[in-house]
């Protein structure tokens, strides 16, 4: 277990300095301006975090020199729940039917019924900025021909709810550590909450964006490019928990998941790596506690589905592009080119459908260099929440 210890004062600076090695068990030491403090741990290391201007949290991880048994992981504990108020009515019917390659919001105002699942932002939102939507691949809304599959079948028809997409339109540029900045997108991402999808590597996906330089706003361009994201391996609280067919490198990219510790039990982060595109997306809203000892198994915080931690909250933690260099085939520093990768994002030659590794990839007057998006920096804070039950009635079933 980790043992942990927050540390108050005004002047923590100091702190940094010291040689600190050892931790016996989680406590709260509060300090006076000027006073100090040495901390020790009997652990294999131990780290530092800055919480605020008066806050550090400090991690001694490791085996202590008289360790006691193996802890039991906690059992989960439901959130209280807290219907948000919606438009939407209530008492209205389940839908008896829908077409699992079209999008669909949790409410169908249409056929006045609801859904048990729903697929996140409208992708339409943005077809005048983009056309129409999966020209490139057959016209469908949900799912694509390079989606992932296993020995239970496909990913739409096993794992059709877990396809979210998000949209952000008109956003100002911000990118502190980019060339340029993502204004438009709209992105779809195979995504599930929970452990069904918490043990995957690779996620499929489709982006197109908008991107303009951040010293010359006017000079933008258009990619549209998808394939599979590598979200490499498993890390639970700090600690890595190995799965089948693992990456032989830790910095290939990783789900960085927050909840095997009570009290930080619904926040995941997916940093995924794919040659072409950037894609992290982070949620608030798990749908379970992961055991490290069983990470497959799924330990709902709601069997009933009574809660908020049912996977309608996703936001764009960095959703990214690079247009290389090599691309650039008259040296103008703007990219046109049309054609196909791998599944990877690595640009192949010879396809003449669009496949599993024959991934439409089109960039219509891109600069080379970087672009990114955070919702998290200039964006939508914490991203939205799709949850449009109305008071009382909880429409979301696992899984979405």
């Amino acid at each position: 277990m980790q043992k942990r210890i927050v540390i108050f004062a005004i002047a923590l600076m100091a702190l940094f300095g010291l040689s600190l090695t050892a931790l016996a068990e989680a406590m709260i030491v509060n300090l006076r301006a000027g006073d100090s403090v040495e901390v020790n741990c009997d652990g294999s290391k131990l780290t530092l975090s800055r919480q605020s201007g008066t806050k550090v949290k400090a991690n001694c991880k490791g085996v202590a020199s008289n360790p006691t048994a193996s802890p039991v992981p906690p059992t989960p504990v439901p959130p209280t729940p807290k219907p948000e108020p919606t438009g939407n009515p209530s008492g209205v019917a389940l839908c008896p039917n829908h077409v699992s390659t079209q999008w669909h919001a949790l409410f169908d105002a249409e056929r006045n019924c609801h859904y048990d699942h729903e697929h996140h932002d409208n992708p339409h939102e943005v077809d005048d900025v983009f056309g129409t939507l999966g020209a490139l691949y057959g016209g469908q809304e949900i799912s694509y021909p390079w989606q992932t599959f296993s020995s239970k079948g496909l990913e739409n028809d096993v794992k059709h709810q877990g396809y979210k997409w998000l949209v952000r339109k008109n956003k100002d540029c911000f990118s502190a550590f980019d060339d340029g900045c993502l204004t438009d997108f709209r992105f779809q991402v195979h995504f599930i909450a929970a452990a069904m999808d918490v043990t995957v590597r690779y996620h499929s996906f489709w982006m197109e964006a908008r991107g303009c330089r951040e010293n010359n706003p006017s000079v933008c361009g258009i990619i549209r490019t998808g394939g599979w994201t590598d979200y490499g391996h498993l890390e639970l609280d700090g600690e890595h928990v190995s799965l089948p067919g693992d990456p032989t490198s830790l910095n290939t990219g990783h789900r960085r998941i927050h909840y095997n510790q009570t009290g930080n039990t619904n926040f995941g982060t997916w940093y995924g790596g794919h040659a072409m595109a950037l894609t992290a997306i982070q949620t608030g809203r798990m749908w379970s506690l992961i055991d490290p000892n069983d990470p497959f198994a799924e330990n709902l915080f709601c069997p009933d589905y009574h809660c908020s931690n049912n996977g309608s909250n996703l936001q764009a933690h960095a959703i990214g592009v690079t247009i290389r260099p090599e691309l650039d085939t008259d040296g103008d520093n703007l990219v046109t080119f049309s054609g196909y990768t791998n599944r990877y994002g690595e640009i192949v030659q010879g396809c003449t459908e669009v496949g599993l590794d024959c991934v439409p990839l089109e960039i219509v007057n891109m600069p080379v260099g970087s672009y990114q998006y955070r919702d998290d920096t200039s964006g939508e804070g914490d991203g939205r929440i799709y949850d449009t039950s109305p008071s009382g009635e909880w429409w979301i079933a696992f899984p979405n």
